[in-house]
């Protein structure tokens, strides 16, 4: 076997049943986007490594919709975990941080993350991990103390180009910007997992709003006659919409209106011609959006040479991955 220096000087390695634990906001929250793209991530490293790939649950409240739970039994690779112990137990080669808003300090702080995975000593690296924009560029205890993590990591990756100068200022090192994990699959894994909802007849017209907010699912009849469904992404009570519902639902609704960073990428993702997108403004929205040279004309988007940007963006991340393994 050839040896190359990858990383902090550590050799190449065969990365064939390699355990690795991902860890990732998996909170006591039934969100879609938080869900899918765990199980993006830990899928495409299982998928193009070879690797025995787990996303860690250390929640202590398991609150969970019968139909988030029945995806994560289904299509997941969890391990779930009380105390360190359980960690020690399943002795992972490699821990990944990411991705989603793992460095939103107004959220987390890292030591919490993964049941306290990041101060356990194992080799760690983050990918494409959010910070929400900016909260990292603070000087608040929290920040120094997530820096202090950082600088042991192997390698950084974030997920908006914004935040990549100070995290660079503040660690020193080199830090990468990759795009989601749910752009790691493309769309015809997304539509292998689809399930049409069981209150959607066969042929019926329908509009779908998603928005990152904590309310019950909605239904109402519009003017022409044709159905709008209202789905809510943060502690989502609409048990009646599985993950896999979800998916289904933004790829063949009529029309699609969120204010979700994940309902925008899905979105992308399934090339809807049109979305009414409600933060444009922001900026986790706009570096998706820079990174997929993707412009949105009123509710057009123009997609340009998405499929070829999205061929090269998604090979960048394989190549990282595989030399922090």
């Amino acid at each position: 076997m050839s040896v190359s220096a990858i990383g902090k000087n550590r050799p190449f390695r065969d990365l064939s049943g390699l355990k690795v634990a991902i860890a990732t906001i998996f909170e006591n929250q039934n969100n879609y986007g938080q869900r899918l793209q765990a199980y993006a991530l830990c899928r495409f490293i299982r998928d193009q490594f070879g690797c025995n790939c787990v996303v860690v649950d250390a929640r202590r409240n398991r609150n969970e919709l019968k139909s988030f739970q029945e995806f994560q039994d289904r299509s997941m690779g969890t391990i779930r975990i009380s105390c360190q112990e359980d960690i020690r137990k399943f002795s992972p080669d490699a821990v990944v941080l990411g991705g989603d808003q793992v460095l939103n300090v107004d959220w987390f702080s890292l030591g919490s993350i993964g049941g306290g995975i990041l101060k356990m000593g194992y080799e760690q690296f983050s990918y494409s991990s959010s910070d929400g924009g900016y909260s990292m560029c603070g000087s608040s205890e929290k920040v120094s103390d997530n820096v202090k993590i950082l600088k042991g990591f192997l390698g950084l990756s974030v997920r908006e180009v914004q935040t990549k100068p100070y995290l660079e200022k503040k660690t020193g090192m080199d830090v990468n910007v990759h795009l989601d994990p749910v752009f790691l699959l493309d769309a015809g894994h997304w539509r292998s997992l689809e399930r049409k909802p069981e209150f959607i007849k066969d042929g019926e017209v329908f509009d779908v709003e998603y928005k990152c907010e904590d309310s019950p699912f909605q239904e109402h009849v519009q003017k022409d006659g044709s159905k709008k469904y209202g789905i809510f992404g943060n502690n989502v009570r609409n048990d009646g919409v599985s993950p896999e519902n979800f998916l289904w639902m933004i790829d063949h609704c009529r029309k699609f209106q969120t204010s979700s960073f994940h309902g925008t990428a899905f979105a992308y993702i399934f090339r809807r011609p049109q979305i009414k997108i409600s933060n444009l403004g922001n900026l986790r929205v706009k570096s998706m959006m820079e990174k997929l040279e993707v412009k949105v004309c009123g509710e057009t988007v123009e997609y340009g040479d998405f499929d070829r940007v999205l061929a090269s963006e998604v090979g960048k991340s394989r190549e990282y991955l595989r030399k922090n393994l």
